[in-house]
């Protein structure tokens, strides 16, 4: 069966109210716990183990369960004159050379590492990043732990959260009252989800956003609507030359690509697009762990709608991407091998018996560099799950059938 990973490799919104971390696209406050306020520094390198640039007393890579210990507060690394009373520090955590999958868990020094990642690795992509908010213990430190292989640390810090003043001046007149808020506050859902950075190119653009409301192509009905919820992802590519994906680097990692049998989504669309289409893609190691390093990219190319140019704009019904015909699209894998794009593109279960140990990177919807496109994605499924794409999150339902 297949399920979202059980250990749980991934960005962390908020851990034991001790290190709160920002992946993909969310909400951030600019305040920290216990009424801390930010403080923007210029930034500076804190940490840098590698050889031949090294920032800070460790020379060589993190290994295996190893930690590292930082003190952020005073003058360490390039960084100089950071406020003592800080309670947590802004930084930009990079992984280079990662030798094997892995993920970096930050905490503070002095309490129990939580069960938690702010920056997941393999050893496919030579550098990842991502900006995260760590909690210092009271000697202003923090504590990185690597899970598996090796990788080099670089730590970046960008700002300082201290506590916020007790003075000011006296209170003014109490204004009018506004209308009251909603009864729950509005939360970021499932921040493993995001814009896929390394598939980006050029100035296009993948962004969570509500709407647009539009009639559903073949349902019989005029009245404008989303297939799931109030809002989808928003794909704007403004030439062949661009490229971006929305996808999730978490929860699929290391899952065998021969547990997917249902794979489809929703397409908005215009006149505008003409017969373009995005795509949905899934990275991939072809051969599993037990082969050589590969890194390659399984692309669904579904035909164009029926009616296609679109007119007036309207969303698809479920375009479904499973199963043993190519009637409604074909998949090519990037490179060389087996359906790949220029000699033998196939259907999705003739991909799966060609390759029957892969296992996946990451799950994404997107568009490539062939043509332009500015339209939207909802509803994506894999297996018995439907990811409905909302402005404030991404939310599981489940598949009806």
């Amino acid at each position: 069966m297949f399920t979202k990973s059980s250990k749980r490799i991934g960005a962390t919104a908020v851990v034991a109210a001790l290190v709160a971390s920002v992946a993909g696209i969310g909400l951030v406050s600019a305040t920290g716990g216990g009424g801390s306020e930010l403080t923007a520094i210029t930034p500076c390198r804190l940490v840098d183990t590698r050889p031949g640039s090294t920032v800070g007393s460790k020379s060589t890579p993190l290994g295996p369960g190893q930690t590292m210990t930082v003190t952020a507060t005073g003058t360490n690394g390039q960084c100089s004159a950071i406020a003592a009373d800080a309670t947590s520090v802004e930084i930009q955590l990079t992984s280079a050379g990662a030798t094997a999958t892995s993920y970096l868990t930050v905490y503070p020094s002095n309490v129990t590492r939580p069960n938690a990642s702010h920056l997941n690795t393999n050893r496919t992509v030579l550098v990842t990043s991502n900006s995260t908010i760590a909690t210092l213990s009271a000697s202003g430190q923090f504590t990185v732990f690597n899970e598996s292989g090796s990788t080099d640390i670089i730590i970046d810090l960008l700002g300082v959260f201290s506590p916020g003043s007790a003075g000011g001046g006296p209170a003014g007149p109490a204004g009018p009252a506004g209308p009251a808020g909603p009864s729950t506050p509005a939360t970021y859902t499932n921040p493993e989800w995001g814009t896929t950075l390394r598939n980006t190119i050029g100035p296009a653009d993948a962004s969570l956003r509500g709407g647009p409301f539009a009639p559903i192509n073949g349902s019989g009905s005029t009245t404008p609507t989303v297939p799931y919820g109030q809002g989808s992802v928003q794909l704007l590519v403004p030439s062949g030359a661009d490229k971006v994906d929305f996808g999730n680097e978490v929860d699929f990692v290391g899952q065998p690509l021969s547990g997917i049998t249902a794979v489809g989504f929703h397409v908005y669309t215009t006149a505008a697009n003409g017969t373009s289409m995005p795509n949905i893609k899934i990275e991939i190691d072809p051969d599993g762990p037990t082969g050589p390093a590969v890194f390659s990219t399984l692309v669904w190319v579904p035909v164009a709608l029926p009616n296609s140019p679109v007119t007036p704009p309207q969303w698809s019904g479920y375009l479904d991407a499973s199963g043993s015909t190519t009637t409604g699209g074909f998949w090519f894998r990037t490179g060389t091998g087996a359906c790949d794009q220029t000699s033998s593109p196939c259907s999705f279960d003739a991909f799966k018996a060609a390759y029957p140990n892969a296992t996946i990177y990451s799950v994404n919807v997107g568009k490539g560099r062939d043509s332009a496109f500015f339209g939207a994605v909802d509803g994506l499924r894999i297996n018995n799950v439907i990811y409905d794409f909302e402005p404030l999150g991404v939310i599981e339902r489940p598949a009806s059938s």
